[in-house]
């Protein structure tokens, strides 16, 4: 996962501390026909989890795919490359500090904050790009009645988030069912905001060097230097992503639970899926589980969890294996919030036993 992956879910980590710390950082969910954060308690926190979703997906293709669509509104910058990553949050950060300031600065410029310009369902009658269908055989195949979305959802689809726009109603599909829980695959055709002039990046992140400083006298004396240090990181990433973003297409996964309710992630574009699928986590009815997508000939997915020590008491090493069913895995991991919400890595196998990759998830932590 790249930069504006670990970009979203160290905002999303913000959103669950501000909310309480709930036993898992925070899915999109949904309660019934309208998608929102299940963890957001304020109209400040539903605003980081708008600014995180700013661009997902942007990894190398795989080897002699179909050419995919080319990337629109991709403006010039001077900033060549991408900062340092600045790594899992550190334990002397006051993160909820850092997630207000990047709120302080969108109530400040409404361009920060990246709003979409309608929330209204986006439909496209249209088809996904030959390089998305080469790699999910699921929406290769012929739909059926059981891919219609439920009808609580408007229209029978449901918007996978604000920034993602014309759903490729066509090639929506029911992936698997666990214990009444349906997993969805759904394209759409653009994903991500045009990027920003340098100039209104660079305000952006004046305005939440400015409101960090402003709030460090809050911050236990302990932590200043840490907070200031880590947000400053945060914050020079994110100016980075606002003038690099881009619009493109992605696919993403979203879960219905019967009689309403569920949660969706994703957005990643066909080379991201090859590179390294789509992770992500939340509670169903199977418990705490984390679930994702995968490109074609991945037959399980199994979650390498390190040994750790939470509240004095040592939790042993995991690896929680599950099965990829028409592209979708969903893995039980009921110690997952006491090992940090994370794994070190991802190990995809084919059907034979045989490992295809190892994918890195450490800088990824949220």
């Amino acid at each position: 996962m790249s930069a504006h992956d670990q970009l979203e879910r160290q905002l999303r980590a913000s959103v669950a501390r501000n909310a309480g710390r709930l036993p898992l950082w925070p899915r999109l969910q949904s309660s019934g026909p309208s998608v929102v954060l299940v963890a957001v308690s304020s109209l400040a926190a539903l605003g980081v989890a708008v600014f995180a979703l700013v661009e997902l997906g942007h990894r190398h293709p795989p080897a002699s795919p179909p050419a995919a669509p080319v990337t629109r509104h991709h403006a010039s910058v001077h900033h060549a490359t991408p900062p340092p990553s600045p790594g899992p949050i550190p334990s002397n950060v006051d993160d909820a500090v850092v997630a207000g300031s990047f709120n302080a600065a969108m109530a400040a410029d409404r361009a920060c904050a990246r709003a979409p310009a309608s929330r209204r369902v986006s439909i496209s009658e249209g088809s996904p790009s030959p390089a998305m269908l080469w790699q999910l055989a699921t929406l290769r195949r012929r739909a059926t009645s059981a891919d219609r979305l439920p009808r609580f959802y408007a229209g029978g689809v449901v918007p996978p988030g604000p920034n993602a726009r014309g759903v490729y109603v066509r090639y929506i599909r029911l992936a698997r069912v666990i214990d009444g829980e349906s997993f969805y695959l759904v394209p759409v055709a653009s994903v991500g905001f045009p990027a920003l002039p340098q100039t209104v990046a660079d305000r952006c992140y004046q305005l939440e060097v400015a409101a960090l400083r402003k709030a460090l006298p809050s911050v236990p004396a302990s932590e200043r230097a840490a907070t200031r240090r880590y947000g400053d990181a945060q914050f020079a990433l994110g100016r980075y992503n606002l003038s690099v973003s881009s619009v493109h297409e992605g696919i993403f996964i979203v879960s219905v639970r019967p009689g309403g309710g569920g949660g969706m992630d994703g957005g990643e574009t066909p080379a991201t899926l090859a590179r390294t699928g789509m992770l992500g986590g939340g509670s169903s009815p199977v418990g705490i589980v984390m679930d994702g997508i995968v490109p074609d000939g991945v037959a399980t997915v199994t979650l390498r969890f390190p040994a750790t020590v939470y509240h004095g008491r040592r939790v042993a090493a995991l690896n929680a294996t599950g099965r990829v069913v028409n592209n979708v895995f969903v893995v039980p991991v009921p110690t997952l919030f006491e090992r940090g919400g994370w794994p070190v890595s991802a190990v995809w196998r084919s059907a034979s036993g045989g490992v295809i990759k190892t994918v890195d998830e450490r800088p990824f932590h949220p």
